[in-house]
């Protein structure tokens, strides 16, 4: 059976996604208990997707994205970067906010191709609710996955993020700029097929009226 790209979207789904980032992350030595609620309330927040890999019933990564506006701000970034982020929804720019990254590193041969997948989800999503700007926060170690595999750019240094022990940085592109980046060094890899482009075009569908229309 091939892996599917997959909406969490239940009560039941959007805990059974906590639960896997939580053991990820708890296993990667990057969970704080003490601040992990905090973190997670931002899975209800109604300007949030999360998407997820899953094969043979087992779920291999995912990823939760919150689109923010100039009216809707809820955003895990946003929450510890304010001083960056509120300047481009002031302006009328939406920002994608993509976090709680995770993929099962058990599952080598498909590790990758999760990834890719996830992170497509992410890019077609601020295609879709352009002008955006996309950002990211990863621990100093994955600083050259985001500046040379997606062309980020670092906007601001490590700081204290809830959730996990360790500080993240804030890596933005703006996400026509991406796109052409990856189009470029990675051909198509990271365009979503005709099956992963309708799950995650239904799931837009389910926050559109909380994030309204741009200025």
């Amino acid at each position: 059976m091939p892996a599917s790209l997959v909406h969490f979207s239940s009560g039941e789904q959007v805990r059974q996604a906590a639960r896997f980032r939580r053991t990820l992350f708890a296993a990667s030595g990057n969970l704080d208990e003490a601040t992990r609620t905090a973190d997670e309330a931002f899975d209800a927040s109604p300007n949030c997707i999360i998407v997820g890999v899953r094969h043979a019933g087992e779920i291999h990564g995912m990823m939760r994205i919150h689109v923010a506006g100039r009216d809707i701000r809820h955003s895990p970034a946003r929450s510890v970067f304010s001083d960056v982020i509120d300047p481009l929804l002031d302006s009328g720019f939406r920002v994608v906010d993509s976090s709680g990254f995770c993929v099962r590193e058990d599952r080598a041969a498909e590790l990758m191709r999760t990834a890719t997948r996830l992170l497509a989800a992410s890019i077609h999503i601020a295609r879709r609710v352009a002008p955006s700007r996309m950002v990211a926060t990863a621990r100093g170690r994955h600083d050259l996955f985001y500046r040379q595999v997606l062309g980020g750019t670092l906007a601001c240094g490590p700081r204290v993020y809830p959730g996990r022990v360790h500080p993240l940085a804030l890596y933005l592109r703006r996400t026509e700029d991406m796109i052409d980046w990856l189009n470029t060094r990675q051909g198509r890899r990271f365009d979503l097929d005709h099956a992963d482009r309708t799950i995650v075009d239904r799931a837009l569908e389910t926050i559109m009226d909380s994030i309204g229309s741009n200025p």
